[in-house]
């Protein structure tokens, strides 16, 4: 008379989830979005086995003793399948969306239940810094940037995750940075603005909404880029300039200064390039050459 005697008892009469298992936990989401297009934090569960799992049900929580998600009729996990579900705080919105939302301040348990409420696995969370999910991993749960909702938490499985969203290919690195301009590109003040050289090394029209640029490797999302489309092999400029300008020629919040580091961030929170600026002479450019190396060029080539 026990919950492992239950869960014994459930799984004898064919209903037990013993290979149902929490998996990855979002609960400080600001750039994943749920189906609707809004950022929302999200839970995954996974069927471990190697069989088809009816989870018909089953219940996920944030409480203790009470079943604020069932899963719907008909949700069945293939083999290792795994299942998102999106708490929105709005369970209205869908069969996919809790009726509650999750905490990044840590200390909150989620839960998953079967049918009879009883407990199967559960996941305190830890403190979760911005679009940080909380993942089982082989050596146990790990904070990670690397989010994989439907996908396994592994490298494969965050690659899958990128082209699933459609950046797969998207490769847009930085090329050149000048530090200290005195004398060389003016911007349409007239001003020698300092600045830095984006590059579409991809196959693909990259649309830089949502990137981010920035010079301090604490703040990766200081600058955010608008909807600038940007070819395949294409180059854009951008004044690092202290000015904060989206429309016409762009200009960053911030200026640069020998010892920084320039980042280009993704929308989707990872670091696509990064870059050291050494000291150089006046109206030089640190540039990388095409066999990736970086160096100082006397002749600083914006938009080439």
């Amino acid at each position: 008379n026990s919950d492992s005697g239950y869960a014994a008892y459930l799984a004898a009469a064919g209903q037990g989830h013993g290979t149902l298992r929490l998996s990855e936990v979002m609960a400080a989401e600001k750039l994943i979005s749920a189906p609707n297009g809004q950022p929302c934090d999200w839970i995954e569960v996974e069927n471990t086995s190697d069989a088809p799992l009816d989870i018909f049900g089953m219940h996920l929580s944030d409480k203790e003793g009470q079943a604020r998600y069932t899963f719907p009729e008909g949700t069945v996990l293939p083999a290792g399948g795994l299942a998102v579900v999106w708490c929105a705080g709005d369970d209205s919105l869908g069969t996919d969306y809790a009726s509650f939302r999750l905490s990044r301040q840590g200390g909150e348990t989620v839960i998953l239940s079967n049918a009879a409420g009883i407990s199967v696995d559960r996941v305190t969370l830890p403190y979760l810094a911005d679009d940080a999910s909380y993942a089982r991993m082989p050596g146990g749960w790990t904070a990670t940037v690397q989010a994989t909702p439907g996908f396994s938490n592994d490298e494969d499985g965050y690659a899958q995750w990128l082209r699933s969203i459609g950046m797969g290919d998207m490769r847009v690195i930085v090329t050149e940075v000048v530090s200290k301009n005195d004398s060389g590109l003016t911007d349409e003040d007239g001003d020698h603005s300092d600045w830095i050289e984006l590059y579409n090394e991809g196959t693909m029209t990259v649309s830089l909404k949502g990137w981010c640029l920035s010079d301090d490797p604490d703040k990766p999302d200081r600058w955010t880029l608008p909807d600038v489309q940007l070819a395949p092999g294409e180059y854009l400029v951008v004044f690092a300039s202290g000015k904060d300008r989206q429309e016409g020629r762009l200009h960053t919040s911030f200026s640069l200064s020998v010892g920084e580091t320039v980042i280009l961030m993704t929308p989707v929170g990872t670091v696509a390039d990064s870059v050291e600026l050494p000291k150089l002479p006046t109206d030089h450019s640190w540039a990388r050459g095409e066999d990736g190396t970086w160096g100082d060029r006397t002749i600083p080539t914006p938009g080439r």
